[in-house]
């Protein structure tokens, strides 16, 4: 509850809208932030239940602490002055006591704007709605023709003439780049001729998920290494967000359930150890001011240890390029065969063993280059058109007695 009123969007809603009415009388350089923020603390106060308002003094302090680093010096400024170019007070007014709404404009906390989504990515729609909240003493507004509250849509300081109207409290546009930082200003004029204001400050931000693991690939390999079922993976949170909004927390939720140590402030990576064939990882990103709240989901999928089969040119370091399915071979000749594994949980083919099978007959291991092999055509006499095919077979296994990764591959080999 104090989060969401005491937001940072919140708070400059009430500076853009009703206090700019107390700076004007001021020199720019002479807006005491601190002032206000004691004034708005105080006059809420009475407002709330008596279990929140001890809360009130830590978090007046939090917000001087934070302002300055959340909002860059002079925003405040420049918004006040855009705001008192969009709501112009009456010259009669420039005399009267800054503390009253003058002409009858003000930013009753009753009028509240809200943006769906929150915190939008690039390009996409949002929609801000107003509201009134009933305990303000103002009735929530229909969209029916006999709705009589008036509202005026002002984004980034222009005026929206075609979504303006009565009954028109929402408001949809398209966000724009990455880091763009959109304003939201709002004249609602009710039936009894008073006009109130509110803004509303929208970010644009994203950001992406990576995962990796460490499971081995080959030298050379310029591919993803992809996660086994007996391997662990890191996933990552990669915001683009300002800086200027502070630290952020992050809240990992992997297969529908966030661990005990799947939240927390700078928390922006997440360990994902369970066996399970495909994972969905979502991670939820706000700031501490509550202006930033949003979410990204990936879809992981597991795979199986693999095997390749490479024609040797000369050493195991030396092969032709695309894997075989399949080796024809003429009689009285010799060839080399290399197997390429994939995706086991080991950081050198030292921690794999190669078996071999020839025509049904399991071949010795090999201590120097386990993962050659080589067979020598013997001369034949075969029939014009006939070939004599066997059969080559090759199975690896981890060598970690705690994993039982294994992948096999039989291929063909036809001598003719």
């Amino acid at each position: 509850m104090i989060k969401k009123i005491f937001s940072m969007a919140s708070l400059l809603a009430i500076f853009a809208a009703g206090i700019f009415g107390m700076a004007r009388a001021q020199a720019p350089n002479d807006f005491d932030f601190n002032a206000q923020i004691d004034a708005y603390f105080e006059s809420i106060a009475p407002q709330l239940p008596p279990g929140q308002r001890q809360q009130l003094d830590a978090y007046r302090q939090y917000l001087k602490e934070s302002i300055s680093s959340i909002i860059p010096p002079g925003t405040i400024e420049q918004q006040l002055k855009a705001a008192e170019e969009l709501f112009p007070l009456p010259p009669e007014a420039s005399q009267e006591d800054p503390k009253k709404p003058a002409g009858g404009t003000s930013s009753d906390p009753s009028l509240t704007l809200s943006a769906e989504p929150a915190s939008p990515s690039p390009r996409s729609s949002v929609t801000v709605s107003a509201n009134f909240l009933i305990g303000g003493g103002l009735s929530f507004p229909d969209i029916q023709k006999e709705a009589t509250t008036r509202y005026t849509w002002f984004l980034d300081n222009r005026r929206m003439e075609a979504v303006g109207g009565i009954g028109r409290n929402t408001f949809t546009f398209t966000a724009g780049t990455l880091g763009a930082m959109h304003t939201i200003r709002l004249q609602a004029q009710t039936s009894g001729g008073s006009v109130i204001t509110a803004a509303l400050l929208i970010p644009i931000v994203d950001a992406d998920i990576i995962w990796y693991t460490d499971t081995y690939t080959p030298p050379g390999y310029r591919g993803k290494a992809l996660a086994t079922p007996q391997n662990a993976i890191v996933a990552v949170a990669m915001p683009f967000i300002p800086a200027s909004f502070g630290p952020l927390n992050y809240v990992w939720t992997i297969d529908d359930d966030t661990p005990l140590n799947g939240y927390g402030i700078g928390k922006n990576r997440m360990l994902i150890g369970f066996p399970f064939q495909t994972h969905t990882v979502s991670v939820r990103i706000s700031d501490l001011g509550g202006n930033i709240d949003f979410s990204k989901e990936i879809f992981i999928a597991r795979t199986e240890p693999e095997v390749l089969l490479h024609r040797a040119r000369g050493d195991r370091t030396n092969h032709d390029t695309l894997p075989q399915t399949q080796f024809d071979l003429a009689p009285a000749s010799t060839f080399s065969i290399v197997a390429v594994p994939y995706y086991f949980g080991v950081q050198t083919m030292h921690g794999l063993r190669f078996t071999w099978q020839f025509d049904g007959a399991r071949l010795p291991e090999a201590v120097r280059n386990p993962d050659m092999f080589t067979l020598n055509i013997g001369q034949a006499t075969l029939g014009q058109g006939k070939g004599v095919q066997k059969t080559l077979a090759l199975q690896i296994d981890s060598k970690n007695p705690k994993k039982t990764e294994q992948a096999n591959l039989t291929i063909p080999v036809v001598i003719r």
